[in-house]
């Protein structure tokens, strides 16, 4: 009987909290529930404006929305200003933001990368902030009102989690047992709504309206966690860090590229764990009060191999999106780094909001991340082309003879990311005077075709060829007693054994994949010359017909009389010339000679 009163009580308390904050919020909440919507109707196909990337845009926008209108509320709740000012601050708030969304191409997979990838974390950490910008409000309050809020955040993923995998659970049960067939929609539609609106509305539950208290309220396994387990791991990182800079040094090399991904690792960890050690410190433990100060003067060196590093790859590459926020991670780490140093009670809040506004000014304008992004890239693609000879007064030259396979990697890796960052408009008056046209479809294999070089991909260490030709069409046999699928590949010998059990061949690509190889048991072989055709079908466009005789090899000696359909071939450009790797296609063996000599 009292467990039922004790869990009647419980259950009045969730939903009175959770009227409470649908009461407190009804702005972000309905942010929430427009997101929910427009979840639901993209995964049912239904397209709010006629296209999938518009309607993914719109679901994006509310979904930022709701940090906005949420950031909104808690500032103008902890000033005690009218309602109306915060239909004011809201209003302004969600214009910017749609002015950003909305004025950014949402056609390809930049629209994630640009301004998501800045206004994301920029609108997380205005909730963070918000509430605190008064003057008589210090660490105290920040600490407790982000405890709660992180907490209320982390409780309510994992009650959205459960909740979400028990219905799950349920609908798959009536499926099984009862024969039912629910649409895969259903499922979608349900952890939509756990995700954008459940989560949500139970982390609004747990944002208390008063935080300013003398003392800070931490949470059981707070201080096991970041004592015993970030500290440690802190330290040991750091010890690794001036480790390899001092290898570094004593070698006199360049920093190398991920040096500067594993300094932004344990800079947000660092920054994170000082952020939690506040109680700690405050209350004076020893181990707090050094991590305090050693911290952040310890990053001066790290931060300077960062920019090294950094520079070397933009002076060598360019600016990318990805190459920005590092260095925009590491200005406001240097910031901060002073800042804290310099400060004897610095204020904790000056750490996120920097950032926040680091943040939002990397998200628009020319001096953005997009911005900067697209016209170093451009920069880049134009000194490598005109310096080729293939860029002049504005106008693509197609190339004469290859170029060398670095710069090749070069070209197609700048005009590969603004194809799929959907900025090809930018070079496209270049090819103004070429059979191109640039369309939504359009490949960067198509513009390296149009600049009569071979696509190469990130991954590719060597000139790389790949040559394929349909193998569908009625095949000449005449003359011919084994006929069989064949493939190739370097070091691999291939055995065909004919109908009678009394012929062996073997065929395999030898002297360093420049010939096909067959062979008899007598001693009889033939060597099929595979560089010439390589090396023509490498020289501009072809038709299916032309690759087809181009890839039909055949030869003759004595009684013996072969002939190969390759579909297939690939391979790597050497300093000597092509190299085959891998072949495969139709051989056919005679043993009658046609007379004449034999002929490649």
């Amino acid at each position: 009987m009292v467990a039922m009163r004790l869990s009647r009580s419980t259950l009045h308390k969730a939903a009175g909290g959770l009227a409470q904050s649908l009461a407190r919020f009804p702005l972000p909440m309905a942010a929430a529930l427009l997101a929910a919507v427009q979840g639901i109707l993209l995964s049912h196909g239904w397209n709010t404006f006629g296209s999938e990337a518009e309607s993914v845009r719109l679901f994006v926008f509310f979904a930022l929305t709701f940090f906005v209108l949420l950031a909104a509320h808690l500032l103008v709740e902890s000033r005690a200003w009218p309602r109306l000012a915060l239909v004011a601050v809201a209003a302004v708030g969600v214009a910017l933001l749609g002015v950003r969304v909305f004025t950014y191409p949402a056609d390809s997979w930049s629209f994630y990368k640009g301004p998501l990838l800045f206004l994301a974390p920029c609108v997380v950490l205005l909730v963070t902030i918000a509430p605190l910008l008064r003057r008589n409000l210090g660490n105290v309050a920040f600490w407790n009102f982000n405890r709660a809020g992180w907490l209320g955040a982390a409780l309510g993923l994992l009650a959205a989690l459960i909740l979400g995998t028990g219905i799950s659970s349920a609908l798959y049960a009536l499926e099984t047992l009862f024969e039912l067939n629910l649409r895969s929609e259903l499922y979608v539609d349900l952890w939509v709504l756990c995700m954008t609106v459940i989560w949500p509305w139970l982390t609004l539950a747990n944002l208390p309206r008063s935080f300013d208290t003398e003392a800070c309220e931490v949470p059981w396994g707070l201080k096991t966690v970041t004592l015993y387990i970030l500290m440690p791991l802190v330290l040991i990182y750091l010890l690794i860090l001036y480790g390899y800079i001092g290898r570094v040094a004593y070698l006199w090399l360049l920093p190398k590229g991920q040096v500067a991904t594993l300094i932004t690792i344990y800079a947000t960890i660092g920054v994170i764990t000082y952020l939690l050690d506040y109680p700690f410190r405050r209350k004076g433990n020893l181990a707090s009060r050094l991590y305090s100060r050693m911290f952040f003067p310890a990053l001066f060196l790290p931060l300077g191999v960062l920019i090294i590093a950094l520079w070397h790859r933009i002076s060598d590459y360019g600016v990318t999106e990805a190459r920005y926020a590092v260095g925009l991670f590491g200005l406001w780490l240097l910031l901060c780094t002073i800042y804290v140093s310099l400060r004897k009670r610095p204020q904790l809040i000056v750490l996120p909001a920097l950032l926040a506004a680091f943040l939002a000014l990397a998200s628009f304008g020319p001096w953005g991340a997009v911005g900067l992004s697209t016209h170093s890239q451009i920069a880049q693609l134009s000194q490598v082309l005109s310096a080729n000879g293939m860029l002049i007064d504005g106008r693509i030259r197609r190339a004469e003879q290859p170029l060398p396979f670095a710069e090749t990697k070069r070209i197609s890796s700048i005009v590969n990311y603004l194809m799929d960052s959907g900025r090809s408009n930018v070079i496209a008056p270049w090819f103004a005077n070429s059979a191109i046209e640039f369309t939504p479809v359009t490949t960067s294999e198509q513009v390296l075709s149009a600049l009569n070089l071979d696509y190469v991909r990130e991954w590719q260490d060597k000139a790389n060829f790949s040559f394929n030709v349909a193998r569908d069409q009625v095949l000449n046999v005449d003359g011919f007693e084994v006929m069989a699928q064949v493939r190739l590949a370097a070091g691999h010998i291939h055995t065909l054994v004919a109908l009678d059990g009394t012929h062996f061949y073997a065929v395999e690509l030898a002297e360093n994949g420049r010939t096909v190889t067959v062979s008899t048991p007598s001693g009889q072989e033939l060597k099929l010359l595979l560089v010439k055709p390589v090396e023509a079908l490498r020289e501009g466009d072809h038709t299916d017909y032309q690759k087809t005789r181009l890839m039909t090899l055949q030869a003759s000696k004595g009684n013996l009389r072969v002939r190969l359909y390759l579909a297939a071939i690939n391979g790597v450009i050497e300093e000597d010339g092509p190299l085959v790797t891998s072949a495969e296609g139709i051989l056919l063996v005679g043993t009658r000679p046609l007379g004449g000599r034999a002929s490649q």
